[in-house]
């Protein structure tokens, strides 16, 4: 039985890809394959006895985001008055009733795609006092960790997940890291360091695309990933952009900006999910040893790719239709953002995982049916692996292959989601093939933060250097810090001997 994982989820982006994946989860509850015990608790109802499966999930955002959808209570909510009741709805507070996050994409409350009960311990909202447009700077994270009551609060959470569990071998933290939840990420980090030492936290950090090009959320940024890359096992940032979705899910409607954002966490959500199966299924590996191979030596940034769908026809033999492609590397599209795709670099180990490629695939042109479908797919696996991107000397790789197809809802085309979206009728069984790598090409999104926060004026923003919790000094030594990291990329410049 897989060892248990605890989830924690850091603003609005990150909650919405999360919503989605733990989605993706409860479809596939009934495979054999997966073992869903170590992400999911039970929880009994005191009163009426019924079982309820909820996830080892601490999720923070701020307050009018996450409205209250999908929220699970042990608690009796029914009135103990049995005479007339008036109820008088709150007056929203301007500028709560929808997010305007990342960059101003506008989108409502990710709880409006969230069909899994959580625990009544889960949600974990950001004082009112606390929020307002200071949100989208770093110094806001540290501001609210400073509360006593909030820290106290998410430790005692992580305590109550992490008292149940039998044996935890590790933790999933997705954080909006251009915004100031980046700096609450990593606070949380820290503590998990101080009270969890000998557990691995794998960090995904994302961020929207439209950010890019944004001064605030490019230091927001440079701070997040020091804080991560220093106190995290691993750190695999996402973009949500639109050139991670692929034709299975066209941009139209009203508004495309906002449904090429959705579509995209969809996307993202399939992914860690088909990733995250090295230690979720029945298999050898742990967070630990997936650390180990991705995060060697300080190069501890994570390249994610992934093609979703992957190409798969009964008619046509896998090696075949790879080949018309250019080799399974090519169909591989990078999450990682501002990663330099199309660069030759040096790979230093790649983690594959493989779902949905059905028994009867042939593989090659001329397969002997007798030979057993699974050893003979890895086989394949390990040729496509070895015709891949220039490979280092101590470069290392394994396979995960999984039966199961990911099971994806699409994203609704509607601009309120139906109360239906979740139903089996719009399940999408795909087949994908996601990627795990530690390779050199990490190195330059390390430099182009580096070199954004080169060209930052900072006396343009006034927030950063006003702050109490960042001193003049911290933007230099933040500067060292990268440098050093990008150095740790150089093939030049880091021996494994």
């Amino acid at each position: 039985m897989a060892k248990e994982i605890l989830s924690i989820q850091c603003g609005h982006l990150s909650n919405l890809i999360g919503a989605h994946w733990w989605n993706i989860q409860q479809a596939e509850c009934h495979s054999q394959e997966i073992q869903h015990a170590c992400m999911f608790s039970e929880e009994v109802n005191a009163a009426t006895g019924i079982h309820t499966y909820t996830p080892r999930l601490l999720l923070i955002d701020s307050s009018g985001n996450g409205r209250c959808g999908g929220y699970h209570s042990d608690e009796d909510t029914t009135p103990a008055w049995d005479g007339t009741v008036e109820k008088h709805p709150l007056e929203p507070k301007k500028g709560l009733k929808k997010c305007k996050l990342d960059c101003d994409i506008d989108a409502g409350a990710w709880s409006s795609v969230l069909h899994v009960p959580l625990s009544r311990r889960s949600r974990l909202i950001i004082p009112e006092s606390s929020v307002s447009t200071a949100v989208d700077f770093y110094p806001f994270g540290l501001q609210v960790w400073e509360e006593k009551k909030f820290q106290s609060n998410v430790e005692d959470t992580l305590r109550y997940f992490a008292e149940e569990c039998d044996s935890i071998q590790g933790f999933h933290l997705l954080s909006d890291w251009s915004t100031g939840f980046g700096a609450l990420a990593t606070c949380i980090a820290e503590l998990i360091v101080d009270e969890y030492a000998s557990k691995s936290i794998i960090s995904f950090p994302v961020s929207s695309a439209s950010c890019a090009d944004n001064n605030v959320a490019a230091v927001n940024t440079c701070f997040a990933l020091d804080g991560m890359v220093s106190n995290t096992s691993l750190v695999c940032p996402m973009s949500s952009s639109t050139e991670a979705v692929h034709p299975w899910y066209s941009i139209a409607g009203e508004n495309p900006r906002v449904q090429s954002y959705e579509a995209s966490a969809v996307v993202a959500a399939g992914v860690l999910d088909t990733i995250t199966l090295f230690y979720r299924c029945v298999s050898p590996l742990s967070c630990a040893s997936v650390c180990a191979a991705a995060g060697a030596y300080g190069r501890k940034l994570g390249v994610l790719n992934a093609s979703l769908p992957l190409p798969v026809n009964l008619e046509t033999p896998l090696s075949s239709m790879w080949k018309q492609h250019g080799g399974l590397h090519a169909l591989l599209h990078p999450l990682t953002p501002f990663f330099p795709n199309g660069e030759e670099d040096i790979l230093w180990s790649d983690m594959l995982s493989l779902r949905g490629v059905a028994p009867n695939q042939p593989l090659w042109p001329s397969t002997d049916p007798r030979f057993a479908f699974h050893p003979r797919l890895v086989d394949l696996l390990a040729e496509e692996l070895a015709a891949g991107p220039q490979r280092h000397d101590h470069y290392q790789w394994s396979t995960s292959v999984v039966e199961q197809p990911l099971l994806l809802y699409p994203p609704s085309t509607e601009p309120s989601p139906p109360a239906n979206v979740c139903s089996p009728e719009r399940l999408l069984q795909l087949p994908v093939c996601a990627s795990l790598q530690s390779r050199s090409g990490a190195g330059q999104v390390v430099a182009h933060l580096h070199d954004k926060l080169a060209h930052v004026k900072l006396r343009t923003m006034p927030v950063f250097t006003a702050s109490a919790h960042l001193e003049e000094d911290s933007f230099i030594e933040l500067s060292h810090r990268l440098n050093a990291l990008y150095e740790c990329y150089r093939t030049s410049g880091c021996s494994e001997d």
